[in-house]
């Protein structure tokens, strides 16, 4: 009878633990996506300032323009201003409404290979049954990225492998691509907002994104044999069935 009741303290010990890590990993996670919503506002607000004094531009030029082709030739281009108006606007709206939760890793494999295409074919073998990942819903758009990024700056990409393993206490999830990798002094500064062509927020998003759960992304693959991206999930953003 004692023993059964020590047992049952110790069992709601355990569990009231559990539950005060749980709601401080809430408090750090709700404090992390403040920083970062500010910093996205703070970007998106630069970017939209920007877009609409160039748009202004291109209408005061239209007004001055002595030929309807040379007018059409700068509503066009402003247009494309106000595309780049509503891609940001959508941005910050799906991180407003971005939640945290637990996904399994067997499907954010298969959500990867799903991105697999005639020209790019997509592998990977995840071993590690029945774990799950802690992560923001927005994580399928980070992972878009990546493969967009292969596509449009691998070159010659023809695949890209995934992995997944345990490296101490931390859950390691690889992904490579056999185009042309990226040089040393980019390695870093492909995270920076606005780095390179055609990226909007891109890896800049993605890294943001990944890091409210505390789980980290560099590059690490060596150039001229492709670009390799390693997340490192701490044990906190991790669990197995």
């Amino acid at each position: 009878m004692v023993i059964k009741m020590i047992e049952e303290e110790i069992k709601h010990e355990k569990s009231l633990n559990e539950k005060i890590l749980e709601l401080e990993m809430s408090l750090e996670e709700k404090s992390r996506q403040q920083v970062y919503a500010n910093l996205l506002c703070g970007t998106t607000r630069h970017d939209l300032n920007n877009i609409v004094l160039t748009i202004d531009i291109y209408f005061n030029l239209i007004s001055k323009c002595k030929s309807l082709d040379e007018a059409h030739d700068l509503a066009k281009k402003g247009g494309k201003g106000v595309e780049k108006i509503k891609e940001s606007l959508n941005t910050w709206k799906e991180y407003s409404e971005q939640e945290q939760n637990w996904y399994d890793l067997k499907d954010i494999f298969n959500f990867i290979v799903g991105y697999s295409s005639e020209s790019i074919k997509i592998t990977g073998k995840n071993e590690l049954e029945g774990v799950k990942v802690y992560s923001s819903s927005l994580a399928s758009r980070m992972f878009f990225n990546l493969v967009d990024n292969s596509k449009r700056h691998g070159v010659k990409v023809t695949t890209i492998t995934l992995s997944c393993y345990f490296e101490g206490e931390n859950l390691i999830f690889m992904y490579r691509d056999d185009g042309i990798g990226i040089p040393s002094e980019d390695k870093e500064r492909i995270f920076r907002k606005g780095f390179g062509k055609n990226t909007g927020l891109g890896l800049f998003f993605s890294r943001q994104i990944l890091a409210i759960t505390n789980i980290t992304i560099s590059e690490v693959g060596e150039y001229g044999k492709g670009a390799c991206f390693k997340m490192v999930v701490p044990k906190t953003a991790y669990r197995k069935a």
